[in-house]
């Protein structure tokens, strides 16, 4: 985050409580290989949803089994 000169809370739908709880649950980021795992761990990675010609993505559930980046 700090090398693209941004805060979470700058992010769109992360507020206060949102960015203490998403800081307090990851805490070592470094333990994720790149941006793409830590979306699959938080829920927010796009998962093909389609069907037929009907093209849609959905969130992944969290690796935690909660729902924290959902709400």
């Amino acid at each position: 985050m700090v090398a693209r000169g941004c805060t979470l809370m700058q992010l769109h739908g992360i507020g206060p409580s949102g960015a203490a709880r998403l800081l307090a649950d990851v805490a070592d980021i470094s333990c994720f290989a790149d941006r793409d795992r830590f979306a699959s761990w938080n829920g927010t990675a796009p998962l093909d949803a389609s069907s037929g010609d009907q093209k849609h993505h959905r969130l992944s559930a969290p690796a935690t089994g909660g729902t924290a980046a959902h709400h």
